[in-house]
């Protein structure tokens, strides 16, 4: 692992903007993904760029399906509640 850090980092240094940012980003990042980078980067004697941002996407997925999830019972008590049925349900047979 010692010799792909600084490919690596010539790698997203490549992609960078001058005196800008870099934002990792990983779903589940922060339990998984970023603590394997954290701990290699420490391990081979090496330090994270300052300027790198690190962003597990899990908690903005999770409140998204929070909207999601609300929308979705406010269908299902539509169609439960409501007794309203489908229009596509007029041409089933029974």
């Amino acid at each position: 692992m010692e010799e792909l850090i600084p490919i690596f980092l010539r790698y997203v240094e490549s992609r960078q903007k001058p005196g800008g940012y870099v934002m990792l980003v990983a779903h589940n990042g922060k339990s998984f993904d970023f603590q394997f980078l954290i701990n290699e980067f420490n391990r081979c004697s090496y330090e994270i760029p300052h300027n790198w941002l690190l962003l597990d996407s899990l908690p903005l997925a999770r409140e998204n399906m929070k909207s999601v999830g609300n929308i979705l019972k406010s269908i299902c008590f539509y169609f439960t509640e409501m007794q309203i049925k489908p229009v596509w349900s007029r041409f089933v047979s029974p």
